[in-house]
């Protein structure tokens, strides 16, 4: 859903690449290279590592802003934290998830 906090499953995967397709993020003309791929893929694993860590978590590729916050309290390590990822560019938001991802991976 594009420009909004709309409501989205959460699946307790650590590989959230699939939950932010690149096309959905980039709206690019073309279809992303596997080295913007695997680029905006590291992007949203480092800001979503981050956020379980230290609470927040942001990064930047391509003129896209990426933010993460976790909800809750910080788990034990390898335990699941639910986190809110945030994508914009131009501080217009194009996507808003839930997501479990791993707390501290082991």
């Amino acid at each position: 859903i594009r420009g909004g906090d709309g409501d989205f499953p959460v699946e307790p995967d650590n590989d959230i690449r699939s939950r932010f397709t690149c096309p959905e993020i980039g709206g690019f003309m073309r279809h992303p290279t596997q080295p913007e791929e695997n680029m905006i893929a590291a992007v949203l694993q480092s800001v979503s590592e981050d956020a379980c860590r230290h609470g927040m978590g942001s990064g930047r590729f391509h003129g896209f802003e990426f933010k993460a916050m976790r909800l809750g309290r910080r788990g034990r390590p390898g335990a699941m934290a639910r986190v809110k990822i945030v994508v914009s560019q131009d501080g217009e938001v194009i996507e808003s998830r839930l997501l479990d991802v791993l707390s501290d991976p082991l």
